[in-house]
């Protein structure tokens, strides 16, 4: 496999997959490293993508689809770029393969209730920017590889903002901060010369790992069945739910298409019913 000048060649211009690019092909080598290029057949490929989606992680935990998914998409890249450019091989062995369906998108975001169970979990934390970061993604929708990377050049105190210049989808937008937000954010601001607002103490040039502490606040909350990136998905409910449309609610979030928005916005049970009962008015005989 033509990893080396892969990794050398094209990852470098890839700095926000990067990490993961190499942790899947790293795996794929070491599954099909043996073989060379041209003698590289889908069935090969497929196997291994059915180990993927069986085995466990190390967390215990068995795989998702969706993250197979990105394991093949490494891989079909590097052969495509094989393909194209380099002229090794004639066709792409992955296109040749099904790949695992998503699943449907997740209904998961935080009642009220336990809204205020979390915060205030997170506020008696004893890692200091916990509480700052969740009420930060409730308020804005960021994303938590947004929030870690912050630096204190992203705020703008003055116009009451902060602009993300790298995201996701590569579209930079800006997000709005409450008076609250800005107030927390000042009273972190103790050490001027650590560039990211939530350092790590040990490393300040690299973000703080809240993995422990986010885990052991939804434990202490009794809070099941809830990943940090669903406080996004608590944010765009929230907001349909207080009668925002699709297209302002993507604006906030950084959507490119509406459809990825209709995904997050899930209006709950409760307001589903109160909004059908307005119409007994016109269907009270």
């Amino acid at each position: 496999m033509p990893l080396s000048r892969y990794l050398a060649e094209v990852v470098p211009y890839k700095p926000k997959d990067a990490k993961n690019v190499k942790r899947h092909l790293m795996r794929w080598k070491k599954e099909l490293g043996a073989f060379k290029i041209t003698k590289m057949h889908p069935s090969h490929i497929a196997r291994v993508r059915d180990q993927l989606l069986n085995e466990k992680t190390l967390r215990g935990k068995k795989r998702s689809s969706s993250t197979v998914v990105r394991y093949l998409s490494s891989l079909s890249h590097l052969f495509s770029i094989a393909v194209n450019e380099w002229g090794w091989i004639k066709n792409n062995p992955v296109f040749s393969i099904k790949k695992p369906k998503n699943a449907t998108g997740r209904l998961r975001y935080l009642s009220k209730e336990e809204m205020f169970i979390l915060l205030k979990q997170c506020k008696s934390s004893r890692n200091p920017f916990l509480f700052t970061i969740v009420l930060l993604a409730l308020q804005t929708g960021m994303r938590q590889g947004e929030i870690l990377s912050l630096n204190w050049g992203n705020i703008d105190f003055d116009n009451q903002w902060i602009y993300l210049q790298q995201t996701k989808n590569d579209l930079p937008r800006t997000v709005p901060l409450s008076t609250e937000m800005q107030g927390l954010l000042k009273s972190h601001r103790t050490q001027k010369t650590f560039l990211l607002v939530f350092p790590s103490p040990n490393s300040p040039e690299k973000p703080i790992d809240i993995r422990s502490a986010w885990e052991s606040a939804l434990k202490r909350a009794n809070i099941h069945d809830f990943v940090f990136h669903d406080l996004r998905h608590t944010t765009a409910s929230y907001l349909a739910m207080q009668g925002y449309g699709y297209g302002q609610i993507a604006e906030i979030l950084g959507h490119k298409s509406l459809q990825m928005t209709k995904r997050y916005a899930h209006l709950s049970h409760e307001h589903k019913r109160n909004m059908l009962q307005t119409m007994e008015v016109f269907t009270h005989v």
